[in-house]
């Protein structure tokens, strides 16, 4: 059977099925040819950074020393009037020092906005402008092109639309009800660049699949479909249910379809992943749930190769649920931007959290990791683990942003009776030559937690941490610890390298806003910890020091508080 063949003489309703799924896909992959060539995603603006060897970092696609680069970046480049686009500017900068954002949309109206959204009233061709320009006076400007059609009278004009000439369907490479394993393999490794995975009247059961360097692919789940581990083949701890080794230029569309499990046949190890990206530069993964795994619901990685990493990463409208280990983990990634997604009720296995950011040698990386507009919420334990204990100061600076995301109820049972109950969990390692680099948190809300919303352990010499505008509502309803614990390592002979700003805390019991524990050693130094805080609570608590440590051997610590009805 000719499987092109098939494809293009399939029902008028897979048609009609697929002519939304391809405007969706244009925008996407417009999106995607720009996101590798921009700085960051919206305004997640980092500097370039260099290891030890004098090796410049990547960030995106463009070494540090380069100049001022503009990127815009619209959600839908053509559609009938009146169009709503939404557009995404993105700048790479050394100094990130930008004084204007300027859009001219060509229709009359301009925008000072990083990320404006316009609605073009008239059918024309529009050849939108993007102007940024530094504080030093460089300007950068980039240009989209929007068309607007004239809107159609009724949905009988609309041209019905096919798919690419080289499009196929997997189940025309031998549908099997009880397993599907070889169509799907075959159809993914047919040299195809366009691949649907319709709907049957059952679930699509395969056994662990491993693909190498799929390259310059879409692949598009229709809605409904439920991509299932068929039972009692997953008997290996390695298995995994979606193994992608080296993709380049991989966009996965979902349509809301899932990826499931049987988590209760797991009942040992933890590397049983719904999805794994290894080594993968240029992929982007959407509108999928993951769930029920034995391990991890996304696993980000390098390849076999000392050293790699991932690389060009967008992880868009997915939820990743009752997981085994954790919603995600990320073991060596660069330029990695998460949106619009929810980690949620990891539970069965240590680290049993939301995500977890840790490599596994000094070699890997964690640069230019972004997540906006998350949740992550009802996990066993943390909502959100930066460990980079195996990094070290030879190792390339870490850059991880969260903005605009919500934590609550996490730590909800730890598997672990000594896992650290907190909704984030920042930590450096037991070694004392710590990783340089910056985590940095912005809008972030805490909602319901029991325990604490925020715990530190790191010294003043290791990556800084920085919160800015963020909120916390009804934590640390235990009524024991605090709602923010700094701890220092018995390796280190400092701790610190924390900024709050503006952070309002509302909750009910009695206990301190921040607790800093921290030992009576001789040359002990709680250093470079900052904060500005209004408390809403009704015992007036101040901050605590415990661990024997007096705050008169403080440097540059400086925590203003103010307590308020």
């Amino acid at each position: 059977m000719n499987p092109n063949h098939c494809a293009f003489n399939t029902s008028i309703y897979k048609n009609l099925l697929m002519k939304t799924y391809l405007s969706k896909i244009a925008a996407i992959l417009c999106c995607f040819n720009l996101v590798l060539s921009c700085t960051a995603d919206t305004d997640l603006l980092f500097d370039s950074v260099t290891s030890s060897k004098e090796e410049e970092a990547m960030v995106t696609g463009v070494r540090a020393k380069n100049p001022l680069i503009a990127s815009a970046i619209p959600n839908i480049t053509s559609g009938e009037a009146p169009l709503e686009v939404i557009f995404q500017g993105a700048v790479s900068s050394q100094g990130k020092s930008i004084v204007t954002y300027f859009w001219d949309f060509k229709d009359g109206t301009t925008n000072n906005e990083v990320n404006p959204t316009h609605v073009f009233e008239n059918p024309g061709v529009y050849l939108v402008e993007f102007t940024v320009t530094h504080k030093n006076g460089t300007k950068s400007t980039v240009n989209s092109t929007i068309t607007v059609s004239e809107p159609a009278n009724n949905e009988e004009e609309e041209v019905e639309s096919s798919y690419p000439t080289n499009a196929v369907f997997a189940s025309s490479y031998g549908f099997d009800a009880d397993d599907a394993t070889e169509a799907f393999k075959d159809a993914l490794n047919s040299g195809n660049s366009f691949i649907v995975i319709d709907k049957q009247t059952t679930d699509w059961i395969i056994q662990p699949t491993k693909l190498y360097d799929l390259t310059n692919m879409t692949i598009v789940f229709e809605p409904g479909v439920k991509l299932r581990a068929k039972s009692g083949a997953f008997t290996s701890q390695n298995s995994i249910l979606f193994n992608l080794v080296r993709p380049k230029n991989l966009v996965i569309i979902g349509n809301d379809a899932e990826f499931v499990m049987n988590k209760t046949e797991y009942t040992d190890g933890e590397g049983r992943h719904a999805i794994a990206i290894k080594g993968g530069d240029g992929v982007i993964l959407k509108g999928l749930t993951l769930r029920d795994s034995g391990g991890d619901g996304i696993y980000l990685a390098g390849s076999s190769t000392t050293g790699s990493y991932s690389k060009n990463i967008v992880i868009e409208d997915v939820v990743s649920t009752n997981n085994r280990r954790q919603g995600m983990s990320i073991i060596s990634a660069q330029d990695v931007w998460v949106r619009n997604s929810e980690f949620t009720k990891s539970n069965g296995t240590s680290p049993e959290a939301g995500v977890d950011l840790e490599p596994n040698n000094a070699e890997e990386r964690l640069v230019n990791i972004n997540f906006s507009n998350c949740k992550f919420s009802n996990n066993n334990s943390s909502g959100f683990v930066v460990g980079p204990g195996k990094l070290n100061s030879s190792s390339i600076p870490i850059s991880i942003r969260v903005i605009d995301s919500e934590f609550s109820n996490n730590t909800v049972s730890p598997e672990n009776s000594r896992a650290i109950r907190t909704e984030m969990l920042l930590g450096q390692g037991i070694h004392d030559d710590p990783v340089k680099g910056s985590v940095q948190f912005e809008r972030i809300t805490f909602r319901g937690s029991k325990y604490r919303i925020v715990y530190g352990k790191t010294a003043a010499d290791s990556y800084t941490v920085s919160f800015k505008d963020s909120k916390a509502y009804n934590v640390a309803n235990s009524g024991t610890g605090s709602v923010i614990e700094l701890q220092y390592s018995s390796v280190e002979n400092t701790l610190g390298g924390f900024q709050f700003g503006d952070f309002y805390l509302e909750y009910s019991t009695n206990v301190p806003f921040m607790k800093i524990l921290a030992p009576n050693t001789a040359g002990f130094i709680v250093k470079d910890v900052n904060g500005d805080f209004r408390i809403k609570e009704p015992f007036d608590n101040p901050i605590q020091y415990t661990g024997g440590y007096n705050p008169v051997s403080n440097s540059n610590v400086n925590i203003i508080y103010q307590h308020i009805n």
